[in-house]
């Protein structure tokens, strides 16, 4: 039995949505567990109507607000499921979600199982269908079973999201592994997902058409946690150097962990907040925040790679720059952990005299043609369906067709572009094509 939780705080406008894609799921053996955090609209009167109509329901209601946290530890005290997930209560999903996580789950007995997750506005949300990932994406990626000492940084930072609800997870896991979601206003999820990744000894990536998790942008007062507090992303970064100060941890995952909690303190620099909240964070960063976390994880310290210490040692030796360090940080140390097999690479491109294409320029497209060029590297062409007839750097920004007339090689510039309809172009055309790691996809 699978246990989905679902915490619910004011969400009338898309609960019915939602609460009908987990009913309608062809698994039948589930058991639907609602936790209304004290709403004010119709959510509670909406739960309770379903709750009458299907036996499969739990209802539970906080007495006063108390945060997605809580409503999501209350619903894993009460879970009686072998397997347990955390969806939103707007969101949607594929009506064979749940029988594939599962099977998958049980069929490779791993511990946890991630699906393709999609975050898209209320507009799209229904119109959204293809595949983010190609198939050569997820099999250079995820297809087999993993963990997470076997990852580069960019499949942590490609893959491992800090989200819980594109994941099915064993609940004795879960269990013996004492965790749960943290208590703060936002970045809740942070502590709990990334525990239970590095923590796993086996990990797998669900590569199915059928299985498609959609999440709503949020963009009003009505998701469970409202305002984006920065210093949430700190607490939730120094609860997991606190927390593996107590486990036996095999020393290779320790990359793993400090690679997240540098992620994680970057998340704080969100889009959301004010440039002031933004550089007040910064300054907490610098004048304690990171000399503490530092000091809580040097018995650590040893065992991780230098180039992720030093970026976050960083942020006491910079002054604080608007929209630096939300961008820059993660995508050139992974650019930098890859360099060497980006520069083997591109010297195979210069002997051969073969034209490079950059499909994507978008941020990570910019930095990465940046990046080239500080190796002393050349990209030809530029390609981008949504800014064709633009320019980037004295060149002309071309549609994918002729891009791929005139390159012999084209890189795509995050797994993200991967989609059905630029790679079997691409193939169709016979042109090899690589990401921006110098990963081959083709």
């Amino acid at each position: 039995m699978v246990s989905v939780i679902i915490p619910v705080y004011n969400a009338e406008k898309y609960l019915r949505e939602t609460l009908d894609c987990v009913v309608n799921q062809s698994m039948c053996d589930i058991e639907i567990i609602c936790v209304d955090d004290n709403s004010t609209d119709n959510s509670t009167k909406i739960l309770e109507e379903y709750g009458k109509s299907d036996n499969r329901f739990k209802i539970f209601h906080n007495c006063c607000r108390k945060g997605a946290a809580y409503a999501r530890n209350r619903g894993l005290d009460v879970a009686k499921g072998e397997y347990v997930c955390f969806f939103d209560s707007d969101d949607i999903f594929e009506k064979n979600i749940l029988k594939k996580m599962s099977n998958a789950l049980e069929n490779e007995n791993v511990d946890i199982v991630l699906c393709e997750f999609a975050h898209l506005n209320n507009d799209n949300i229904y119109k959204h269908n293809e595949k983010l990932k190609s198939k050569r994406y997820v099999k250079h990626n995820g297809e087999e079973c993993f963990n997470v000492q076997q990852c580069s940084l960019k499949k942590i930072y490609d893959l491992l999201t800090p989200q819980p609800c594109n994941k099915l997870f064993r609940r004795d896991f879960i269990e013996k592994n004492n965790l749960r979601f943290q208590d703060l206003e936002n970045s809740n999820d942070v502590f709990f997902v990334t525990m239970a990744l590095g923590l796993a000894d086996r990990i797998v990536f669900l590569n199915e058409s059928e299985v498609l998790y959609k999440a709503r942008d949020h963009d009003t007062a009505t998701r469970i946690s409202t305002h984006r507090k920065p210093i949430c992303a700190y607490m939730a970064a120094r609860k997991i150097v606190e927390d593996i100060q107590g486990r036996i941890i095999q020393l290779e995952k320790f990359n793993f962990f400090f690679f997240c909690i540098l992620r994680t303190i970057i998340s704080g620099f969100n889009k959301t907040i004010s440039a002031e909240e933004a550089e007040s964070y910064y300054d907490f960063l610098n004048q304690r925040g990171i000399r503490e976390l530092l000091e809580i994880g040097e018995r650590q310290l040893p065992f991780v790679d230098k180039d992720i210490i030093n970026k976050i040692r960083e942020f006491k030796r910079n002054k604080y720059s608007k929209n630096t360090y939300y961008h820059d940080y993660i995508l050139e140390l992974c650019l930098e952990k890859e360099k060497h097999v980006i520069e083997e690479v591109f010297l195979k491109f210069r002997e051969k005299n073969q034209k490079v294409g950059l499909w994507g320029v978008g941020y990570n497209g910019k930095f990465f043609y940046k990046f080239i060029q500080k190796m002393g590297y050349k990209i030809d062409y530029l390609g981008d369906k949504s800014l064709v007839g633009n320019e980037f750097e004295g060149m002309k920004i071309l549609d994918i067709s002729k891009m791929i007339k005139y390159s012999d090689v084209i890189i795509v510039s995050t797994d993200k572009i991967t989609k059905s309809d630029v790679l079997s172009y691409i193939n169709i055309n016979r042109k090899l094509v690589y990401d921006i790691v110098g990963a081959e996809l083709s």
